[in-house]
C-alpha cells in the first residue's frame, strides 16, 4: 500500500472518529439538558409557592400595619414595614428566577444556560443576605413604650443585648454568605433545600457537556 492510500485510509478513519465523537456529543448534550431541566423543576416549584405564599403575607402584613398606624405602636408599624419591603424584594427577585430558569432552559447553548444560572444563583445569595439583615426586626416588633417605663430592666438588660446580638448576626450573614465560603458546613446547612441544590446539580449537568466538548470535539 502507498504513502498516499495509507494517508487516505488514515483521513477517512479520523473524519469517522470525528463523525462519532459529534453524534456522541449531540446524544450526551441532549441527555445532560433534559437532566438539568429535571433538576431545575424543583427549585421552580419552590420558588413559585414561595411567591403565592409570600403575595398572601404582603397582604396579611399590610393589613396589619394599616390597622396600627398610631404612634403607640410605632414600633410594630416600623418592623413590620422592613420586613414587608424586604418580603416584596424577595418576591419580585423570585419572579425574575422563574424568567431566567425558563430562559437557561430554552438557551441555544450551553454556555448561554450557564449564564443564566450564574445570574440567578448570584441573585438568589443577595436575597438571602437581605433578608437575614432585617433579623432585629423579629426582636423588636414587640415593644412598647409601657414596657419600657414600666419594666426597664428587663428591657435594657436583656432584650435590648438581643436585638444588638441578632444585629450582629444579621449583618456576620450579610457579609459572610458569598461562594468563597461554600466550602464550609454552616453554608452547607443553611443552602441544603432544593432550592439550592437542584440549581447546582443542574449546573453540574452543563458543566459535564462542556467538559466533554473540550475534551473530545474539535473546534
Amino acid at each position: 500500500m502507498e504513502e498516499k492510500d495509507i494517508m487516505d485510509l488514515w483521513k477517512a478513519q479520523d473524519a469517522k472518529l470525528e463523525k462519532s465523537l459529534a453524534i456522541n456529543f449531540e446524544l450526551l448534550q441532549e441527555v445532560k439538558r433534559q437532566k438539568a431541566t429535571s433538576a431545575l423543576k424543583k427549585a421552580k416549584n419552590v420558588k413559585i409557592f414561595a411567591i403565592v405564599f409570600g403575595i398572601l403575607w404582603v397582604a396579611f402584613v399590610g393589613f396589619l400595619i394599616y390597622h396600627s398606624l398610631e404612634f403607640s405602636k410605632i414600633f410594630f408599624v416600623v418592623s413590620a414595614g422592613i420586613h414587608l419591603v424586604v418580603t416584596v424584594i424577595a418576591i419580585a427577585t423570585y419572579i425574575k428566577h422563574l424568567v431566567l430558569m425558563d430562559e437557561a432552559n430554552n438557551s441555544k447553548t450551553v454556555v448561554e444556560a450557564q449564564q443564566k444560572l450564574n445570574e440567578m444563583q448570584a441573585s438568589f445569595l443577595w436575597v438571602v443576605r437581605l433578608s437575614f439583615v432585617q433579623m432585629p426586626v423579629f426582636t423588636t416588633w414587640f415593644i412598647s413604650f409601657q414596657w419600657i417605663e414600666t419594666s426597664p430592666e428587663t428591657f435594657w438588660g436583656i432584650h435590648v443585648p438581643t436585638v444588638l446580638f441578632f444585629t450582629w448576626l444579621g449583618i456576620w450573614l450579610y457579609r459572610n454568605i458569598n461562594y468563597k465560603n461554600a466550602h464550609k458546613k454552616w453554608f452547607k446547612v443553611l443552602f441544603n433545600s432544593p432550592e439550592w441544590t437542584s440549581v447546582i446539580d443542574a449546573m453540574g449537568f452543563l458543566e459535564e457537556i462542556e467538559e466533554y466538548k473540550k475534551e473530545n470535539i474539535k473546534s
